[in-house]
């Protein structure tokens, strides 16, 4: 029974990320794929740039992904990352995940972005694991 029900949600969670790709995956992929190549142009934001390379994991399938944070295994380049407008890139998720709560069939969409917007406020050290 409980085997089952694991390729149930294995298989929703094929369905959705499928779903999600389309309505917001892509274009998330996308600017992030750019603004991280934008940092690693200079010299000081290489450290960034690769965190924002390493959290394409979540952007990309984040129906069955967990987020945790871990602000303490890089404070200096979390506070610097935040200082420098890092603050911008998960305020503008959360913008994005409430446009899509407006409607009812956007509410998983927009929980998944919100789970995205964690990932950003200390993107040196996140962990993504899947459940």
């Amino acid at each position: 029974m409980a085997d089952t029900n694991e390729k149930k949600i294995k298989m929703s969670s094929k369905v959705f990320n499928f779903l999600w790709i389309i309505f917001f995956g892509l274009w998330a992929t996308i600017g992030q794929v750019l603004y991280g190549v934008i940092l690693c142009i200079t010299i000081i934001g290489i450290p960034s740039g690769l965190a924002m390379f390493r959290t394409l994991d979540v952007i990309w399938h984040p129906f069955g992904r967990v987020v945790k944070l871990n602000f303490g295994s890089h404070p200096f380049l979390n506070v610097w990352w935040l200082i420098w407008g890092g603050f911008l890139v998960p305020l503008g998720y959360y913008f994005a995940g409430a446009l899509f709560c407006i409607t009812i069939i956007g509410i998983p969409i927009g929980l998944q972005i919100f789970k995205i917007a964690k990932a950003f406020w200390a993107p040196h050290g996140v962990e993504l694991t899947v459940k």
